[in-house]
């Protein structure tokens, strides 16, 4: 029986209940979400497995078998200080190793207005990116009123906001593993936006040299001898202010060969993320600069080169807690330990049989009529996707026929280890002549050469690849070409 089907039966009670609660069977660290649609008068909630047992040992001991749950909270309290990052959430960097995204925001089960005058539990950048906008106004409209900002033009105060709006943010603590270590930026950026920090702190940083100033943040580039990078902070107040200098020094764990999305934190063990100060005072309607240093030491040297021969990242933030009661500030940074171009572009190809190359998603070509590969299945008994277990490129064949099913077309699944600005398809002929190019529409989704193959982030891929090119060749008989 579904959740709307139970909560639809309670409501026909002659004793309808005033609430209900939801416990989940299975053992999680948070509630799931459950979908009551046409009921949604009756106040409801989910808790998890552990909460349910709780109460229900609870009823049975008390004598009337009933309990009383008081609320000893008055007032606002937040969920949570610090919290989880959806599981949804997209990763950076970028093709040419930029730091992306910059910021982060609350998405996940954001309650929002619908159609029909309603409010329902949403989640996805839709949610988050309103209140960023809604947060970047309030910052133009502080640097608008506030007497403190008069000496800027407009176009000055409109530059500035995203200084304010990241160099207030704050980093977030990897609540999964709960050892104080912080989230990669290349999950969060420079952390989440505070509305409050950003409309009140006098003082913003700036990465110098950074190709966007108004964006403080470190790109770093490649190499294994380190970085170094300058900060600068301005302060338009007419008071100064004074801040200590700390951060972390991150790279991505590995198990089995994998990249887990946690990181540890290297900072004094391994990596040396040093200043040439620790601590800093901006004067009055003024600036001052600091020196970031991050070295990778031998030990993690050793570690990079084990579990990750083809280079890793490392990133993390530099943060300046303020000793006088203002906002905090924080700067990110990220450079990859290697050479960037040498981990590999493409996943391996489907399963053939007898190897197995791909680490998370299988290339192949497809039939699209039935999202079956072709040389998988035979397409006289059927073309059940999930019948799928091995294809042979023997039989890479497609036909003429004008069957509803019949493998007339073809269309390209290629999965991708790591992001690409563009990707270029050539399909020959058996003597190697290029013979259907592919029109540079097809080429808008940088995994694929059409938005209905899918493909695999950077993220799910396995620390020792093969490295590779953005460029492919695929060996076919000239077939028709499906693009969009």
């Amino acid at each position: 029986m579904t959740h709307e089907a139970k909560v639809s039966a309670l409501t026909k009670l002659s004793s309808t209940p005033a609430a209900l609660i939801i416990g989940d069977a299975d053992e999680t660290d948070t509630p799931y979400v459950a979908t009551i649609e046409s009921t949604h008068t009756l106040p409801t909630v989910t808790i998890t497995k552990k909460e349910k047992d709780a109460l229900i040992e609870a009823i049975n001991a008390a004598d009337s078998h009933s309990i009383s749950i008081s609320n000893p909270h008055a007032g606002l309290e937040l969920a949570s200080n610090n919290p989880t990052i959806s599981d949804f959430t997209s990763w950076g960097v970028t093709p040419n190793l930029t730091l992306k995204p910059e910021v982060a925001a609350p998405g996940g089960n954001i309650v929002a207005a619908v159609l029909g005058n309603e409010y329902r539990s949403m989640s996805g950048t839709s949610m988050a990116t309103p209140q960023v906008a809604g947060i970047t106004t309030l910052v133009r409209q502080r640097l608008n009123e506030d007497p403190e900002f008069a000496s800027l033009s407009a176009d000055e105060k409109t530059t500035i906001v995203t200084s304010f709006l990241m160099g207030t943010a704050h980093p977030l603590l990897d609540v999964d593993q709960n050892n104080g270590t912080y989230y990669s930026p290349r999950r969060v950026g420079a952390g989440q936006v505070d509305a409050v920090a950003a409309t009140t702190s006098y003082v913003y940083p700036t990465v110098v040299g950074a190709a966007n100033p108004s964006r403080p943040k470190a790109d770093l580039g490649d190499g294994t001898s380190g970085w170094s990078f300058q900060v600068e902070l301005t302060n338009m107040s007419t008071e100064a202010h004074t801040y200590t200098l700390g951060g972390q020094a991150l790279s991505e764990i590995v198990e089995g060969e994998l990249f887990t999305e946690h990181s540890t934190n290297w900072a004094g063990q391994g990596i040396d993320l040093t200043f040439s100060s620790e601590s800093v005072t901006v004067p009055a309607k003024s600036s001052a600069t600091v020196t970031v240093t991050v070295t990778p030491r031998s030990a993690f040297a050793s570690y990079a080169n084990a579990n990750a021969p083809k280079g890793t990242f490392i990133d993390g933030a530099v943060t300046f807690t303020s000793t006088d009661g203002a906002p905090d500030l924080t700067v990110p940074y990220m450079g990859f330990y290697g050479s960037w171009g040498e981990p590999a572009v493409f996943d391996g190809k489907w399963y053939d049989g007898k190897t197995s190359t791909a680490h998370s998603c299988s290339s192949t070509l497809m039939n699209p009529a039935t999202d079956v590969p072709l040389g998988a299945l035979n397409p006289l008994v059927g073309q059940d996707p999930m019948s799928v277990r091995a294809v042979d490129p023997a039989y890479f064949i497609m036909s003429r026929s004008a069957a509803q099913e019949a493998p007339n077309k073809m269309l390209p699944r290629t999965c991708m280890l790591r992001n690409t600005p563009e990707l270029t398809y050539t399909y020959t002929n058996e003597p190697g002549t290029p013979c259907a190019p592919i029109p540079s529409s097809a080429r808008r989704n940088p995994c694929s050469a059409s938005p209905r193959a899918p493909c695999s982030p950077w993220r799910a891929r396995r620390a020792t690849t093969r490295s590779s090119t953005a460029s492919t060749r695929m060996a076919t008989s000239c077939p028709t070409v499906v693009t969009s």
